[in-house]
């Protein structure tokens, strides 16, 4: 007895048909063209739209359903939207990636003046200490040339002071001072 879930099973049905050409299924009783038709049916379409109305031997080229159609439009759709984001994502990292790059050409840029700022500026300190030593030095030579003038007429007026001091007392052989001696 079956209940109702219960099913019967190929060999079940086999015993009951009495083993009359349906338990070979195609083994060589000459009982199995019928599932090579199953399978050109299956394979061309037969079935799912009518018979020879969807991609049978020798029909028009398989045609989608509607439903196909959206499924396959929503795939097309989705690319898009993947395409889409993966072009916002490309530019703002590019924007990132651009600014970023902009940040430091301008500290790069600041940098340069600063430095370019101070070596000016230690070039002037080091041109105007050169300028004042220069300035020093002239100062120092003038200072040394006006007091060997200076020595030299020192020198000059006191060897006419001591050769009129010697023709007014006559002190020719006697009188000698230093290195001024006439």
């Amino acid at each position: 007895m079956l209940t109702e879930n219960a099913s019967m099973s190929p060999a079940d049905f086999s015993a009951i048909m009495g083993n009359r050409g349906y338990g070979g299924f195609g083994n060589g009783d000459g009982q199995g063209w019928w599932i090579l038709l199953l399978f050109l049916f299956m394979m061309n379409g037969g079935w799912r739209n009518g018979f020879g109305n969807g991609g049978g031997i020798g029909a028009v080229p398989y045609m989608m359903t509607e439903s196909t159609q959206a499924a396959v439009q929503n795939g097309f759709n989705q690319q898009a939207i993947l395409n889409g984001i993966n072009g916002l994502n490309s530019t703002v990292a590019n924007g990132f990636a651009d600014t970023a790059v902009a940040q430091c050409q301008g500290n790069a840029n600041i940098t340069a003046a600063i430095t370019n700022g101070q070596y000016a500026t230690a070039q002037a300190i080091t041109g105007a200490k050169d300028t004042i030593n220069g300035t020093l030095n002239q100062n120092q030579l003038a200072t040394y040339q006006g007091l060997n003038q200076l020595a030299m007429n020192l020198q000059q007026c006191l060897k006419k002071s001591i050769k009129t001091v010697k023709n007014i007392f006559n002190f020719e052989d006697n009188f000698t001072v230093g290195t001024c001696a006439a």
